[in-house]
């Protein structure tokens, strides 16, 4: 597999995470891989015509048009398959919803198609970037089209913004209860602020800040113990931490430190 990164323009910065093309060899077998929740939204556009990728979540997706995969809290198996090719782009958590004029919690879980998200503008744009000579080009046609859609306006919540920060901030590590009165909206008010635009409660969220905070330390240094990564990452004791490992990555965390077909 090819992977090439790409620079994002300053005025999507702070909604996209990363933008990447991938190219599959033609002669090369499948390739799977397990990716892990990170609160992230992608969004795959696809210049090929052969069958993109199979992803088995909470629901097991066949395409070979472009996609919109929402992977908060639970894991998801992908496979990719030869001769294919696409334009990736990795939202900020919390930032898609300025770009799908629907509750996130709709996307939760699941990888759609992008027809059904943007219908004929999708198929416009996956023709637009499959017309072009060079991903350069296909890049390009991608942040300009995610600029216009962005100007057509989302009204931003300061408060959700907030918390957001706050947990990001603290990985995980504060009481919900604190930000509400922080914010002076109520509990039930942020949690329907959360679902609708990042698709899970601010307590789940929280939760899984926390684990991709362990995750980053595992992956920094291997531990010399499990209670060591437990303890630095806020968790009460490992045993919450191996039940989050299993929830979250559907393996344990000893199991997770050897996997070489874990992305996180």
């Amino acid at each position: 597999m090819s992977l090439t990164l790409y620079n994002i323009i300053p005025a999507l910065q702070p909604y996209v995470k990363t933008i990447c093309s991938l190219e599959m060899d033609s002669s090369a077998p499948p390739v799977r891989f397990r990716v892990l929740p990170d609160t992230c939204v992608e969004l795959f556009i696809s210049y090929t015509t052969q069958q993109l990728a199979t992803v088995k979540g909470k629901n097991i997706f066949d395409s070979a048009g472009s996609l919109v995969n929402c992977r908060l809290n639970t894991f998801m198996d992908v496979q990719m398959f030869p001769g294919t090719g696409c334009i990736a782009l990795c939202f900020q958590p919390g930032a898609a919803h300025y770009f799908f004029s629907l509750p996130m919690s709709e996307l939760a879980n699941r990888t759609t198609g992008l027809d059904d998200l943007w219908g004929r503008e999708a198929k416009e744009l996956q023709e637009q970037i499959g017309d072009c000579t060079n991903n350069k080009a296909r890049v390009h046609i991608l942040q300009q089209h995610l600029l216009r859609r962005l100007e057509k306006g989302y009204e931003a919540s300061q408060e959700f913004e907030y918390c957001l920060w706050q947990i990001n901030l603290l990985k995980g590590n504060l009481k919900i209860n604190a930000l509400s009165q922080k914010t002076n909206i109520s509990q039930r008010q942020l949690s329907r602020q959360f679902n609708d635009r990042l698709g899970v409660s601010p307590k789940e969220f929280a939760r899984i800040s926390r684990f991709i905070d362990a995750l980053s330390i595992i992956k920094k240094q291997p531990p010399e113990s499990l209670t060591e990564v437990a303890y630095a990452s806020g968790y009460y004791d490992q045993a919450h931490f191996i039940h989050d490992c299993r929830e979250f990555a559907g393996i344990s965390p000893k199991e997770l430190l050897t996997a070489d077909y874990i992305v996180c």
